[in-house]
């Protein structure tokens, strides 16, 4: 009943009914000490998800304190500010405990500290055309001229002001805003540029698409020129064919393991139906890890396929004839998804 009674000094004048229930104060704080979970394990975005659950659910000093404070540490000086205002003023209540009062008195010196750190940026127009109006926005948020003569408090980092005149006249800024830094700009629209450039006609597409990756491909080589002479160059030619040739076995090994542990980890998931149903998270989570690991094993096997082929094409079309013979012969190379085949004549 006491949190009742702090939540209904919380909110004056509104009706009987508005006061949280009792689902809503079991709800709040369990909210409240999940945030306080996922903020200790730096999870930010999530603590502060639950911390405003919490503060509209049962508006106290307390959650009022936990939301401002995350708000803080996102680096959302502004809504920190604001949040934390509004636990200053609420109204004290005989019934409040120690961690209600001390919530308050620390909310109030947030505040003293963000006024220092929360900064503001001015922006002035200059060279707008007589007769001409100009919007000017900032992060997209359309300023009304008159309260451009007043600092923008703003958060910090990057920032973006457009002021425009018309469709093809405009003036674009970009800065970034440190704590406590006042700036200064001024936009002088008689540099402004004439718009955007036009875009280059696209590249055609070709006619015929390529074939999918999970389809045979097939790799034709042309006929081994004849050669009079076994020269150092074609030593070192095949001495590369090898290296290339091993490295895709390995690359395929590797993404063989992916596949088949991958597989066996979704597997493991003991999930069903298409799209597959997971009885439990961590069961999606595994089941998604699981697909992961077996998509990036395919591609590795792919590519170490590649990359085999290619290594004993290489090697094959290294001249090995002795002076006065010539040597001549082919080679067809078929690489799949899940392996490769050599043939020809050498």
């Amino acid at each position: 009943m006491g949190a009742i009674a702090i939540a209904l000094a919380i909110l004056p004048g509104l009706p009987a009914y508005a006061a949280p229930s009792d689902s809503d104060i079991a709800s709040a704080k369990a909210a409240l000490k999940e945030g306080r979970v996922l903020r200790q394990k730096k999870d930010l975005d999530g603590a502060l998800a639950q911390f405003k659950a919490a503060y509209a659910l049962v508006p106290t000093p307390i959650t009022g304190y936990e939301l401002g404070e995350t708000h803080m540490e996102l680096g959302q000086l502004l809504q920190a500010r604001e949040v934390l205002v509004a636990v200053v003023k609420m109204p004290a209540d005989a019934k409040d405990s120690e961690a209600h009062r001390k919530a308050r008195a620390d909310a109030a010196q947030r505040v003293e500290e963000l006024d220092r750190r929360i900064p503001s940026l001015k922006v002035a127009i200059s060279g707008l055309p007589e007769g001409a109006a100009v919007s000017v926005k900032i992060d997209g948020e359309k300023v009304k001229l008159d309260a451009l003569v007043v600092p923008r408090k703003l958060n910090p980092g990057k920032h973006v002001i457009v002021a425009r005149v018309s469709e093809r006249q405009e003036r674009r800024e970009e800065l970034d805003l440190k704590e406590g830094e006042q700036r200064a700009i001024t936009i002088d629209l008689a540099e402004s540029t004439k718009g955007p450039a036009a875009a280059p006609p696209p590249i055609a597409a070709p006619s015929t698409p390529p074939a999918p990756a999970t389809q045979p491909a097939s790799v034709v080589a042309a006929p081994l020129r004849p050669t009079s002479d076994v020269t150092s160059s074609g030593a070192g030619q095949r001495v590369a064919g090898a290296t290339i040739a091993v490295a895709g076995v390995v690359v395929s090994g590797v993404g063989f393991a992916l596949f088949t542990t991958g597989k066996g980890k979704m597997s493991d998931a003991n999930c069903t139906g298409s799209p597959p149903t997971c009885a439990l998270p961590s069961q999606t989570d595994d089941y998604n890890q699981g697909r992961s690991r077996a998509l990036t094993g395919r591609w590795l096997l792919v590519a170490g396929g590649a990359l085999a082929v290619g290594g004993v094409v290489l090697w094959a079309a290294t001249p090995t004839a002795t002076k006065g013979h010539a040597a001549t012969g082919s080679l067809r190379v078929v690489a799949s998804p899940f392996g490769a085949q050599v043939g020809g004549s050498f």
